[in-house]
């Protein structure tokens, strides 16, 4: 079983013609971001592609997920993933607004002063997409003895 969770992903805008003046540093650590969201993508293709995941999530635009697929006659794991979606459509969801100048300022992982905000998105995304049914009894650490019946309440 494989659990990942990620710390939020935006999508950035495609540069526009009126950015390629920009100094060739910046340029550079564009394309290694562009560079590491690719990776990104490829990884969680691959891992929904030999899985069956219980929470596919959209790998691009032109794939979409890869919930009716699957290398070979059985998953070779059991994956989910769990991710934001630093954008306002999405935050709204979890009853969360921010100005476009907030979410461009959360999304900066290298600022500490942020972390209540992003425990904040992290808790009311985890109510909201974290499901018992996600795992599976086989992986629990005690598994239930034969026959017993669990009563929740």
């Amino acid at each position: 079983m494989l659990v990942s969770v990620g710390n939020g992903s935006t999508s950035e805008s495609p540069t526009h013609d009126k950015e390629l003046n920009i100094l060739a540093a910046l340029l550079g650590v564009k394309a290694l971001t562009s560079m590491m969201q690719d990776c990104s993508q490829l990884n969680e293709a691959l891992l929904q592609w030999m899985s069956r995941c219980r929470n596919p999530s959209r790998i691009d635009r032109e794939i979409g997920d890869l919930s009716g697929d699957q290398l070979g006659p059985q998953p070779l794991l059991h994956y989910v993933r769990y991710d934001v979606e630093l954008e306002a459509k999405w935050l709204h969801g979890l009853e969360l607004s921010y100005s476009r100048e907030r979410l461009a300022e959360i999304g900066q992982f290298d600022r500490p002063d942020l972390l209540p905000e992003w425990l904040k998105i992290g808790r009311l995304s985890a109510e909201a997409y974290v499901k018992d049914v996600h795992f599976p009894s086989a992986f629990d650490a005690i598994p239930e003895p034969v026959g017993s019946t669990v009563v929740i309440g």
